[in-house]
């Protein structure tokens, strides 16, 4: 009768036993990695360049400011290919009108998507010193000519968001 009694805790001894070689006996990985890499950053280099200060100041007067965008800065070629989208930021005083051109006579006006001007010819080539010439037209309609207009001032900020290619 003792050896009954005894029975059920040497089941649950055998049941332990079981498994804690289960747990143990199952399989675990580590993997430890040492090493070194390098890598190499390609150069992005852009710059944009104008020689304008004033624009003129009364109403049906036009405006041209020329200025060039460049893959080359501080005496470095870029090492990738951009494209490139810009937009004019202004505090919007004075009723000025642009157009964005290719060339001085504004015969090759560029697009306006949204707040960007775009073009596929946005773009320089990695590797190539480019300069890409642009002209921003300005002009004052002459029918916007209220007396209020006569203290304001105004400010033009070409924006150049420029992206590398993949």
């Amino acid at each position: 009768m003792r050896s009954r009694k005894f029975l059920p805790v040497l089941l649950l001894f055998f049941v332990i036993t079981v498994l804690f070689i289960v747990k143990s006996s199952l399989a675990k990985y580590a993997a430890n990695f040492n090493g070194e890499d390098s890598a190499v950053i390609a150069i992005m280099a852009s710059d944009v360049t104008t020689s304008f200060s004033t624009v003129g100041a009364e109403p049906g007067s036009i405006t041209m400011i020329p200025f060039s965008i460049t893959n080359t800065a501080n005496g470095k070629t870029c090492e990738v290919t951009q494209t490139y989208k810009i937009a004019i930021e202004r505090s919007n005083n004075i009723p000025f009108e642009f157009d964005l051109c290719k060339d001085s006579s504004c015969n090759n006006v560029v697009s306006k998507v949204g707040t960007y001007y775009s073009d596929s010819s946005f773009k320089l080539n990695a590797g190539v010193p480019e300069t890409n010439n642009y002209y921003l037209r300005v002009y004052w309609p002459s029918n916007k000519n209220d007396a209020s207009y006569s203290l304001e001032v105004d400010y033009i900020r070409l924006k150049i968001n420029a992206v590398q290619v993949d």
